[in-house]
């Protein structure tokens, strides 16, 4: 299993427990969830397609660890280049394995623009927190692919947040063998979310 494997597992058994706790943030299995399905389908919606490169500038934080799933989920490479390093040792790891896209916290604002002016390969910088910095801040990114979104509801009762159009129907596409059981597992996923009988419905758009 794969490490989003494992941890949509834990969304499964637990979507309303929490995942992810820091001072000032926390997301439950089921929002995280939302988030790293919306942070995959730009990935993918920008063009970073199944094997795209990429590296998190980060500490260790909420965000730094959604955009980490996020990437698995979109299955592009993680490469773990780390914020302790010399800039130098870097973009020698970027560089040498063909880095594409570059996720950065603002404490590195300096350290994401040398990279990126000397990796040529670095496409685009995304800034994950706060909004002023070279970089497109997260929320913006994932919003130019907003219509590819639909909002669900959990078990709770509250919305979980974005969930890419489609994503649903094109899972089931994969087990063809088991929908209706697949249709279990994602309503699992999703923290008890009631799903249509297909998705999405005829003509597209949400329910």
């Amino acid at each position: 299993m794969r490490i989003i494997d494992f941890f949509d597992k834990g969304v499964s058994i637990y979507p309303d427990n929490l995942a992810f706790v820091e001072p000032g943030s926390e997301y439950t299995y089921a929002e995280a969830a939302a988030e790293t399905h919306s942070i995959a389908s730009a990935i993918n919606g920008h063009g970073y397609l199944k094997g795209s490169r990429i590296g998190i500038l980060a500490p260790n934080s909420n965000i730094a660890f959604l955009a980490l799933l996020g990437l698995m989920r979109a299955e592009s490479v993680w490469l773990p280049i780390n914020p302790r390093n010399t800039v130098e040792a870097n973009v020698d790891l970027l560089h040498r394995f063909e880095g594409e896209l570059l996720f950065y916290h603002s404490g590195y604002e300096r350290e994401a623009q040398a990279i990126k002016a000397r990796v040529p390969g670095i496409k685009a910088l995304v800034l994950l927190d706060g909004s002023e910095g070279a970089g497109t801040p997260l929320s913006d990114w994932i919003e130019g692919y907003q219509g590819d979104f639909c909002q669900w509801t959990g078990g709770s009762g509250r919305s979980i947040g974005p969930v890419p159009n489609g994503w649903y129907h094109r899972q089931t596409e994969e087990r063809d063998d088991d929908p209706q059981g697949h249709r279990d597992d994602v309503r699992q996923l999703l923290g008890g979310v009631q799903l249509p009988r297909q998705y999405p419905p005829p003509g597209g758009g949400a329910p």
